[in-house]
């Protein structure tokens, strides 16, 4: 089953369609994928199990519906099981917290909630009660009359300070659960979690820009870098009630650490805005691109420490490919840079080096003999530098004033 969502009101995220696939009749999905193509949404939420997701996602790929221009939900599937090639761009699924522990540990978080549950049924029923649930406990009579009984002693259980509390169907009354994400290079990562009825998002994980609801072309969509300074650029957190960023400021991700290890205290929604923002905005709009925009990992502009790039021009180079590379940006001059994907003539793997993580950068950066060597600066926004101003005099300067 898939779901479109689409934001085209004030009250917010309203469903668009229900779409219902049945891929065990369509085993070369022709079918699906023309299904596919037929709903608009740029939103899909997906239900299905591991094998139908399979078989979707090769139809959404036929369908030019599996890059960053469609966002994908899958619940229910464990997808680290597919084909990683096979994954759309922009993917999330949701998934219970722990779902990365070993399976004894998980086998043993069960049989302590069984535990505790029957615990509570023996302080309430004593030991006598053992004859009661005695013989099958699978057949009709002992479900129809027993279960609802059964089932009130698992409705306030608390373990290690977390509610292990079961609903009447069954389930996880307050479920703890990860939002996580796949992107090529760094794997399965947390973007989010849902606690206590609440979602929180590290980052803002689907920033795309364009006229909404407009068709975008994947090829036209890129990873821009950028450096906190000030006045160029400006992080502050998103505002604490509508957890989203004001008219002037664009969603930038912090660094995030690919290993899934959940952290409260790490870096939630921010915020970018300054004069580097601006001229992106203003770029994407008459070019007209998508970006995505995330803060450099090292926080530096970029200096080559034993043949390794970091900051910045780290984000673009890299000692593991032979591509050419259009520049950057610089500490006193704002430029921008976009990647060059020809390959250059005559290049060896000991020339340099494209790096597959930002396709441009904007920012404040110091243009220098070393860094053009392997990045090609644009030409300048904005050029500062010192001067020296003296009152105007009538005779002459002494050569030695200014000594």
């Amino acid at each position: 089953m898939v779901e479109g969502m689409t934001d085209g009101s004030f009250i917010g995220w309203e469903k668009k369609s229900v779409m219902t696939l049945n891929v065990t009749d369509d085993p070369g999905g022709a079918r699906t994928k023309r299904l596919l193509k037929d709903n608009e949404a740029q939103v899909r939420l997906l239900y299905c199990s591991l094998e139908e997701a399979e078989i979707v996602f090769k139809a959404a790929w036929a369908a030019g519906q599996a890059g960053p221009s469609h966002m994908w939900f899958a619940v229910g599937p464990a997808l680290s099981g597919l084909g990683l090639e096979g994954l759309p761009k922009a993917l999330f699924a949701i998934r219970p917290q722990g779902w990365r522990d070993e399976p004894r540990r998980r086998i043993a978080k069960g049989v302590s909630v069984l535990t505790h549950g029957a615990m509570a049924l023996r302080r309430d029923q004593g030991a006598t009660s053992r004859s009661q649930y005695a013989g099958n406990c699978q057949s009709d009579g002992n479900q129809t009359h027993r279960v609802p009984d059964r089932i009130r002693y698992f409705t306030n259980i608390s373990i290690g300070g977390r509610d292990y509390s079961f609903n009447s169907d069954g389930y996880l009354s307050n479920p703890l659960l990860d939002v996580i994400s796949y992107t090529n290079g760094r794997g399965w990562e947390e973007v989010g979690w849902w606690e206590n009825g609440h979602l929180r998002l590290r980052y803002h994980p689907w920033s795309r820009y364009g006229s909404f609801l407009k068709p975008l072309d994947d090829s036209q969509h890129l990873r821009v870098v950028t450096l906190e300074e000030r006045p160029f650029v400006i992080v502050e957190p998103a505002d604490p009630g509508t957890s989203s960023c004001i008219r002037d400021s664009v969603p930038c991700r912090m660094p995030v650490n690919s290993s899934l290890v959940v952290d409260s205290t790490g870096p939630m929604k921010h915020c970018c805005k300054g004069f580097c923002i601006d001229v992106l905005k203003r770029l994407a709009k008459i070019v007209g691109f998508t970006y995505d925009l995330y803060l450099v990992t090292n926080g530096r502009h970029g200096k080559n420490i034993d043949g390794e790039w970091n900051g910045m021009v780290g984000e673009k180079t890299e000692k593991i490919n032979t591509s050419y590379v259009h520049g950057l940006v610089q500490d006193s001059l704002i430029d921008v840079d976009l990647m060059n994907h020809e390959q250059p003539a005559e290049r060896t793997e000991e020339d340099f080096k494209v790096h597959v993580k930002a396709d441009m950068a904007i920012g404040s950066l110091t243009i220098n003999e070393e860094r053009s060597e392997v990045v090609e600066f644009s030409v300048p926004f904005v050029e500062t530098g010192i001067s020296v101003m003296v009152s105007r005099s009538n005779g002459t300067v002494s050569p030695s004033a200014f000594l």
